[in-house]
């Protein structure tokens, strides 16, 4: 029987993860009238919604992207597929919420 090698699960490193954010304490504000479709997510969020959809937009596992090799002229040469284990948060001040990362 063939017997297949599992892959090592890579653990996924988040650099500047606060673990107990301010916008966890903020209460959600959006307007809970059924009637009241304009102060409704996801027309106008309020604080905590925001940061919890930003906070969702974060991976959580590894990914992989194409850098691609290009010539000294600019022109694309080949795939250059790179797995990304580790990220790098930016956090909102204010709320300490996720603005963007990098790897």
């Amino acid at each position: 029987m063939l017997k297949l090698k599992k892959e090592k699960k890579q653990e996924f490193k988040i650099n500047g993860k606060i673990k107990d954010p301010l916008w966890k304490k903020l209460e959600c504000t959006c307007s809970t009238d059924v009637n009241d479709v304009l102060h409704k997510h996801p027309i106008q969020k309020c604080n905590h919604c925001y940061c919890e959809i930003a906070d969702a937009s974060v991976p959580t596992e590894p990914f992989i992207v194409n850098r691609p090799i290009t010539d000294k002229d600019g022109k694309w040469k080949e795939d250059n597929f790179e797995k990304v284990t580790e990220i790098t948060l930016t956090n909102c001040e204010t709320f300490q919420n996720c603005l963007g990362w990098s790897f």
